[in-house]
């Protein structure tokens, strides 16, 4: 991977803060989980989230901050309001460690994963989760990056209660929930178009085993049991093959 940032830096400029490497754990609050390369804390005052990068032998710097490289190839496109539906990365910074040199990158934070809000929302909900899912991967896929890692723990939420919700080259209007596609530590970025096989068999599946529970059959062969599990692949396809909506999800 060609390198798209410096690390060197030790301090960060958030939300009108400048935060520096020797005060860190004054600004953490609550440990929210974990991503590919690192963990997550809500911080300053519950109004971001940082994510603490450990570089270590079995994680080298370069797989270290593909996470960074990938907010900041894609902050342009959040910042003109064309995508809605990435977590947006605000600043990082660089901490020199006597055993493991760290990286903090300060972020959105979200209300929660998709994993834990799939079960308590209605089928229009879902329909249109699914459509900002899909959209903004073929966006990403488009402008040359391959989350590599699509999973309904990498998928975040917001409230959204009205408006639009742009995802790249579509806009989607919202039924209540915003999608924010997380932790790009697994992500390769080419810059030129990519063909996205991955990440749509890894969005197929993801769908159909928040729906039908987990199966051990490789997508797009699942049975489903629900109808809306038996639509989930023509949609997913649709939209990669850029066919459009299938009329039964307006």
């Amino acid at each position: 991977m060609s390198r798209l940032v410096d690390v060197k830096k030790i301090t960060a400029n958030v939300l009108g803060l400048k935060i520096d490497c020797g005060n860190i754990e004054t600004y953490k609050i609550k440990r929210l989980g974990g991503g590919s390369e690192g963990l997550v804390f809500s911080c300053c005052g519950n109004r971001l989230a940082v994510k603490e990068i450990e570089i270590q032998d079995d994680l080298p710097e370069e797989e270290a901050i593909r996470d960074i490289a990938a907010g900041l190839y894609l902050k342009p496109y959040i910042e003109k309001g064309i995508l809605d539906t990435v977590i947006e990365q605000y600043d990082f910074f660089f901490c020199p460690d006597p055993k493991h040199t760290k990286i903090f990158s300060f972020m959105d934070l979200a209300e929660g994963t998709l994993n834990a809000l799939w079960p308590n929302i209605d089928e229009k909900q879902k329909v249109n989760i699914i459509k900002q899912v899909c959209y903004t991967l073929k966006f990403l896929n488009s402008i040359g990056v391959s989350h590599s890692d699509i999973n309904s723990h990498n998928i975040l939420y917001i409230g959204c209660s009205n408006g639009n919700i742009s995802c790249g080259d579509a806009v989607i209007k919202s039924k209540g929930y915003k999608i924010k596609i997380a932790d790009f530590g697994m992500s390769e970025i080419t810059r030129d178009p990519y063909s996205g096989d991955k990440d749509i068999r890894m969005t197929a599946y993801m769908f159909f085993t928040l729906e039908n529970g987990f199966q051990d059959e490789p997508a797009p062969t699942f049975k489903s049991k629900t109808r809306l599990g038996k639509l989930i692949n023509t949609y997913v396809l649709d939209v990669y093959a850029s066919k459009g909506d299938a009329s039964i999800f307006v």
